[in-house]
């Protein structure tokens, strides 16, 4: 009984949760011009980048991954800055790190601490 009140309190605490949020993001016009729907289609597209780029890019070779995740960070600015999509370089790190550590391309530890020496 406890598991079904918490989750009924959960889903109505969610939807309470969205609806201020909409009246609020109505009141103050949006997101200052962000495009969710832009948003989500660039990393949708991104992570196909990242798979794409560290299959044709990295071998392996953990030394070699603070340069191969530059690049990818690179790319991915100049993506974001073709489609005026407003995303700072830490947004885009955190994208690239993230992505590639969904496609298992290498361990954790070896991506956060390649991520330490992308600028």
């Amino acid at each position: 009984m406890f598991w079904i009140g918490l989750a009924v309190f959960l889903l109505v605490d969610a939807i309470v949760l969205i609806v201020v949020l909409k009246r609020v993001l109505e009141k103050r016009g949006g997101l200052g011009g962000l495009d969710l729907a832009a948003l989500a289609r660039f990393a949708r597209e991104s992570h196909e980048e990242v798979g794409a780029y560290l299959r044709a890019n990295y071998g392996g070779d953990s030394s070699s991954l603070p340069r191969v995740m530059q690049g990818l960070v690179d790319s991915l600015e100049q993506r974001a800055r073709d489609q005026r999509i407003a995303l700072d370089r830490a947004m885009l790190k955190q994208l690239a790190e993230r992505s590639a550590a969904a496609h298992k391309v290498a361990k954790p530890r070896e991506l956060e601490a390649a991520m330490t020496h992308v600028s």
